[in-house]
């Protein structure tokens, strides 16, 4: 049987608690196939669990390791010198906002509110008219939501 949304992908920007919620819903009420759902995080351990249902974890490359810093303020370093790195075993760096907006036509924010800026400027330039953006950050006005997103985004609505 199809899902109720057949033919798209939604993706998640941060992995965490309520995103799971909501992705393992989705997946249980049949609304969406678990490979149709991505999610991307700053620790592997949160995408992991994603992964466990069948969910796909994007996977950084270079130009998002260039200009994303990592939630925890740590510098991001280029590959040979992260698999060197300590820090690896605290983040796996594959945060990627923005392969998430290339990739997906819903798209969840599901990071703390301090972060919603930063993933929105990331995602920006693949913002289209295609995409359905959702955020479930607390405290965040619909707003700043417009702010950020136009002129890619030009309709916005809430209930």
């Amino acid at each position: 049987m199809p899902s109720k949304i057949d033919g798209k992908k939604v993706g998640f920007v941060g992995a965490g608690a309520m995103a799971e919620a909501l992705a393992r819903g989705f997946v249980d009420k049949k609304v969406i196939e678990s490979s149709d759902i991505w999610c991307c995080d700053p620790s592997k351990s949160r995408m992991d669990v994603f992964t466990e249902f069948g969910a796909n974890a994007v996977k950084d490359g270079p130009e998002v390791r260039s200009s994303f810093s990592c939630p925890c303020h740590c510098r991001l370093v280029p590959l040979p010198e992260l698999q060197r790195s300590t820090h690896i075993g605290k983040h796996n760096h594959a945060f990627s906002p923005m392969q998430i907006a290339q990739n997906v036509d819903i798209i969840f924010i599901s990071v703390k509110p301090q972060y919603v800026g930063v993933v929105i400027k990331e995602m920006k330039p693949h913002l289209t008219g295609k995409h359905i953006m959702v955020s479930i950050a607390a405290g965040i006005p619909l707003s700043v939501m417009k702010v950020c997103c136009r002129p890619n985004l030009k309709r916005f609505s809430y209930s």
